[in-house]
């Protein structure tokens, strides 16, 4: 299973906002992003780290409340069947001031069977 694209799916599923794996040219208003940052794999149980930026170009605070209604959906990943553990390591603000978009990021160690 490739977890970010397992994520993206069920992430929009579960949120209604677009859930892209890369920043898509002419991307829209708000987004969500999913982007691995490692992975380890220990007698065939593999913990993946990712961060999910919640992207949003109107403002700060809305940008804010995706990423709390973000962690609010990602504590539910654990229900499903390919998840053993999904754990919050940190989330913080991480605007892009070139681009003009308010971020938070969230990243997560998330282990699969």
């Amino acid at each position: 299973m490739m977890l970010e694209e397992f994520l993206a799916n069920w992430l929009q599923q579960k949120t209604g906002y677009d859930v892209y794996t890369e920043v898509p040219e002419g991307h829209p208003v708000e987004f969500y992003l999913v982007e691995r940052t490692g992975s380890r794999t220990v007698n065939h149980v593999t913990t993946v780290t990712v961060a999910i930026q919640s992207w949003q170009s109107m403002s700060m605070y809305m940008a804010a409340a995706m990423n709390e209604d973000l962690k609010t959906v990602m504590d539910t990943l654990v229900q499903e069947p390919e998840i053993s553990a999904c754990r919050l390591s940190t989330d913080y603000n991480f605007t892009d001031t070139d681009s003009k978009y308010y971020r938070y990021q969230a990243v997560y160690n998330i282990t699969t069977f």
